[in-house]
């Protein structure tokens, strides 16, 4: 029976991903390059081409199902971002984002927050999307993963299918039980192999993380990841990981997805706030110092492999 659905589930990802490849093919502006949903990314000098959306051998794209790690029924929760868009500065020797040797320059990054680019300058009106600000690009790579996770869903259940764990990139979704016991996930540990601690999903809930150890370049000692700040347009470099879990809904995964990078970007001052606001009471962060902070609804459910680590929980 286990089998039986991974399979179901797999197929109906990889029809559901390609898809998602190809909405952000023909809905990407040119020159946006890959960032998380809720921030804005200034374009570099000289043309930035879109080729990863097509390239077979396009890297960083995670399997539909991953491999199962130690303590957990099926799969860790971990940061893979789809890739729609090439690096915007060319190449590097270290880091996912192979061939970067260099950052955008200051100044051209300067002239861009300088313009202030921001959401408020869309316009939606129908099936017409514009903006009043040519510094605004929009890339749907952010959450484009949640949403597959939903439909994904929604498809085995009309299928009949009501037992299942929907695993897209590391965003993962519980169909109810695994021969009536919890399923079990893993959240992966961003500066380790295997797991930081694992959680039990209910029916229909969904967890997702965004962190700086998938998608990132390093220069000079320096990692970069894709994780951009539209404040000072430079990726947020004072978080590892962002960790949300999401009650059951018509829109679980698309949250799961979503919510994690606003609360990544907000910072140490700031995340618990960003993720109220947006409704989200299961969080697990942990910062540049490797110090891991979690609220206390998601404390109580999580479980250690051994010792637990120090932790600050938070109302």
């Amino acid at each position: 029976m286990p089998t039986a659905i991974a399979t179901a589930t797999v197929i109906t990802v990889a029809h559901t991903r390609r898809e998602a490849r190809a909405v952000l093919t023909a809905a990407r502006v040119p020159g946006a390059p890959n960032r998380p949903a809720s921030a804005v990314t200034p374009r570099t000098s000289g043309p930035v081409r879109a080729k990863h959306s097509s390239r077979p051998d396009a890297p960083n794209t995670a399997p539909a199902m991953m491999a199962v790690r130690p303590g957990t029924d099926v799969a860790s929760t971990h940061d893979t971002e789809i890739p729609t868009s090439p690096p915007t500065a060319a190449t590097a020797t270290t880091g996912r984002d192979r061939g970067l040797s260099t950052s955008p320059p200051a100044a051209d990054i300067a002239a861009w927050l300088a313009r202030k680019p921001s959401i408020a300058d869309i316009t939606v009106a129908g099936n017409t999307v514009s903006s009043s600000n040519r510094n605004v690009a929009l890339d749907f790579g952010g959450y484009l993963k949640g949403v597959a996770l939903d439909r994904a869903a929604a498809i085995l259940r009309a299928q009949g299918i009501n037992n299942a764990l929907i695993n897209i990139g590391g965003n993962i979704m519980a169909l109810g039980s695994k021969e009536g016991k919890k399923w079990r996930v893993g959240i992966q540990h961003p500066r380790q192999s295997g797991p930081l601690a694992t959680v039990t999903l209910n029916d229909g809930e969904a967890i997702g993380t965004s962190g700086d150890y998938q998608r990132f370049f390093e220069v000079d000692g320096k990692r970069y990841a894709h994780l951009l700040d539209p404040r000072t347009g430079y990726p947020a470099d004072h978080t590892q990981a962002v960790t949300v879990l999401v009650p059951p809904g018509p829109r679980a995964g698309t949250l799961s997805d979503a919510t994690s990078k606003p609360i990544f970007i907000a910072g140490p001052e700031q995340w618990r706030e960003m993720a109220r606001k947006m409704d989200i009471g299961l969080v697990l962060r942990v910062d540049r110092d490797n110090r891991i902070f979690v609220t206390e609804a998601l404390r109580q459910r999580l479980e250690f492999v051994g010792k637990a680590p120090e932790m600050t929980v938070v109302p």
